[in-house]
């Protein structure tokens, strides 16, 4: 079982500081929704990925609530949406759905700074420690805009050395908003059942990331 109180430390002391809203790239107190139906900031149309996806990202199954700025999640418990589409640095086929293993689903954005920081630290931090056993790790990559730096998202993550699956959110972010995304980084931790364990909104960095992906697993 998750600590509850773990979650409300990080939710008050991250999302402060360390998240992206939709339009900025600079740290924001929550700033305005991430999914938004234009490319953030740039008031076009957001571009396609790069990786021709093998299938279309869907999204099935109810959404879930916004996460709230007092870090209250009334998501807890709920089953979370099914998405399934096109892994954008291998082409395999990927799926969020329960498979009796719990989940982190991590929800980042190309040219968000504080997403940046946190692949980075992440990904050296996985170079020399496995996840939990049990526990399998998946990030979207959302609010993509050609306009903006490190696109395509694919070569930004691969440079990274990023391993594990990444889904393109939709062209109007429907991934996202079906998780409740509030600013990016995001993250979603689901159980065996794909049940909403916790959700945090900002940088985790490796320690806490370590923590919640060992009260999931």
């Amino acid at each position: 079982m998750i600590d509850r109180r773990l979650v409300a430390v990080l939710f008050g002391t991250l999302l402060l500081a360390t998240s992206c809203g939709s339009g900025d790239d600079t740290a924001t107190s929550g700033g305005e929704p991430a999914p938004t139906s234009s490319a953030p900031g740039s008031g076009a149309d957001p571009t396609q990925p790069t990786t021709t996806p093998t299938i279309p990202t869907t999204v099935s199954g109810d959404p879930l609530p916004a996460l709230a700025d007092s870090g209250v999640d009334e998501a807890g418990g709920l089953l979370a949406p099914t998405v399934e589409g096109t892994d954008i640095l291998t082409g395999d086929v990927v799926t969020i759905a329960p498979t009796g293993r719990s989940m982190a689903v991590a929800f980042f954005a190309h040219w968000c700074p504080h997403c940046q920081r946190e692949v980075a630290e992440i990904t050296e931090w996985l170079e020399t420690n496995d996840l939990p056993e049990g526990v399998d790790l998946i990030a979207v990559s959302t609010l993509e805009d050609s306009s903006r730096d490190n696109h395509p998202p694919a070569d930004w993550l691969a440079g990274e050395g990023w391993s594990f699956p990444v889904i393109a959110d939709t062209s109007d972010f429907s991934v996202a908003t079906s998780y409740g995304v509030s600013a990016v980084p995001f993250w979603a931790f689901l159980d065996a059942e794909g049940r909403v364990l916790a959700r945090v909104a900002g940088n985790l960095g490796p320690e806490s990331l370590k923590l919640l992906l060992q009260d999931i697993g």
